[in-house]
């Protein structure tokens, strides 16, 4: 890679992270692409040196926040048996990385309740490798004979991943307390299990 592309590829990733916390605090419609630049310590209107619209640089965003969650699911080394442990570790490992990268947990966790078909489909992108790992630890669990067998790995896959990001969006918005990844995971796992569990 050229200095050049060096440069340009820095920057580049220096105005998504600045993007990342603007869109985290102020939603989309609310950040203002000219402190985005300023924010990445560049100037004003570079961002569109980058990308089109304010839309792309959003996509981008979310596209970068999944392979950041991508790289830490990737971290976990897979030691505990049994699916309900397993299903533990992936979302205590999923709730660390919203207590480290909050800003972008944030934005996930909003980017949920968009409307916008563009917006879902980048956050079903970022999202699928755990949901993926969700789905597949059922699916193996109902091998095992530990799970009902009416189970539908696909839904409960979703409906777990929903509880964790329940109790994260809690701990932003109406808890007092810091979150505490290992103590929530442990609480959404015996509610969860306790509905699946044969």
């Amino acid at each position: 890679m050229s200095k050049r592309e060096k440069k340009k590829a820095d920057n580049r990733l220096r105005l998504i992270r600045s993007a990342a916390k603007s869109f985290a605090a102020q939603g989309i419609k609310g950040a203002n692409i000219n402190l985005i630049s300023v924010g990445a310590g560049l100037g004003k209107g570079t961002v569109y040196n980058y990308f089109p619209s304010k839309k792309e640089l959003f996509l981008a965003v979310l596209e970068w926040a999944g392979g950041r969650l991508e790289a830490r699911l990737e971290q976990l080394n897979g030691d505990s048996s049994g699916t309900q442990a397993r299903l533990k570790d992936l979302a205590t490992t999923l709730l660390g990385f919203y207590q480290s990268q909050s800003d972008l947990a944030k934005l996930l966790i909003r980017s949920a309740a968009s409307h916008q078909v563009e917006h879902q489909q980048a956050l079903v992108r970022a999202f699928d490798p755990l949901l993926s790992r969700f789905r597949e630890i059922l699916e193996e669990g109902l091998e095992r004979g530990e799970l009902k067998t009416d189970l539908d790995p696909f839904l409960s896959a979703i409906t777990l991943w929903g509880m964790v990001n329940h109790q994260a969006a809690f701990h932003w918005l109406v808890s007092t307390r810091p979150l505490d990844p290992d103590g929530v995971a442990e609480l959404v796992m015996a509610y969860f299990m306790a509905g699946v569990k044969n």
